[in-house]
């Protein structure tokens, strides 16, 4: 894969405090025929100035300096709707650290499908704020479909990687109305492409102390957690991400994909609650998260 080009999207705000060490761990990566576009999202800072040292230092880093401050998502829409010239595109995050074949596995796996929408997703070593390890993801061996990635991602975008057809997909359907990101192209590629899962690690996911995930909480922390953000109205983005994702991609849906997106993105709580609630299988891969799921549907939250 010498010949391949490889972009690499990087939005910053106020990174300074690892983003060296994320920009260390990208430049020495095993496969090298890459370019960097950094966008700094009106950084208060030294981030802008970390970036303008390392654009001096390599070529392959393109640094966008605009000036302005867009917020989320619109600083990574930005990125994506840029006309890149690049065989394939990376996403990466601020304070990770990429493992040093990260891109030289996304093309094994990626390339063979040219031809196709596909996305790359993979494993990753989930580490605490100074870098120390402190678990792993969890193993993913099941084909994803649009059911059983409407309410769970199928993996983490400081993984991912797209094809230059994916891309323009993902450009011509973006979202209109929400605020959506992964979360819209997590179930987006798996209805109208093809996700290859790699379980290989290739970067670790820093978590910092203060941040409130399922993957550095207590078992009782998290179940206040879930308590809290259930009774407080945490679900109502999500809920507008399905209405939007049903606006954009219903007519290209197959019957079965219609009729799911018709379901879950109903408004009305009767009769679409009986159908959320008995729909049949899994929704979502641990019993817990399903349990809650379908609460969530029993009482009107989504």
């Amino acid at each position: 894969m010498s010949h391949a080009r490889v972009a690499i999207l990087l939005s910053v705000y106020n990174g300074e405090n690892y983003l060296a060490e994320q920009l260390e761990s990208i430049l020495h990566q095993s496969f090298q025929d890459f370019t960097l576009y950094i966008r700094d999202d009106g950084s208060s800072d030294s981030s802008a100035d970390i970036i303008r040292h390392y654009s001096r230092q390599d070529s392959r880093i393109f640094f966008i300096e605009d000036g302005k401050k867009l917020g989320y998502p619109s600083c990574f829409h930005t990125l994506t709707n840029r006309d890149l010239p690049e065989d394939y595109i990376m996403f990466s995050d601020q304070d990770d650290i990429w493992l040093e074949d990260k891109i030289a596995f996304m093309l094994e796996k990626l390339s063979p499908h040219d031809h196709e929408i596909a996305a790359y997703y993979a494993g990753y070593i989930i580490c605490d704020g100074s870098g120390s390890p402190t678990g792993r993801s969890p193993e993913r061996h099941c084909e994803f479909t649009l059911r059983n990635t409407l309410f769970e991602v199928c993996g983490l975008e400081f993984t991912m990687a797209i094809n230059r057809n994916a891309l323009h997909f993902l450009q011509q359907h973006m979202p209109r109305t929400s605020n959506s990101r992964g979360t819209w192209m997590s179930p987006m590629y798996a209805a109208f492409g093809h996700i290859i899962y790699d379980n290989r690690y290739v970067a670790m996911y820093r978590r910092h102390e203060s941040a409130v995930t399922s993957d550095n909480m207590t078992f009782f922390g998290l179940w206040l957690w879930r308590l809290r953000h259930f009774f407080g109205g945490g679900f109502a983005s999500y809920q507008a991400m399905l209405q939007d994702f049903r606006n954009v991609f219903e007519p290209l849906c197959t019957d079965a994909d219609r009729k799911l997106l018709n379901t879950f993105a109903s408004r009305k709580y009767f009769p679409a609650v009986i159908k959320k609630v008995l729909y049949p299988g899994r929704l979502r891969s641990r019993w817990t998260d399903e349990l809650g799921l379908r609460a969530a549907f029993l009482l009107g939250k989504l």
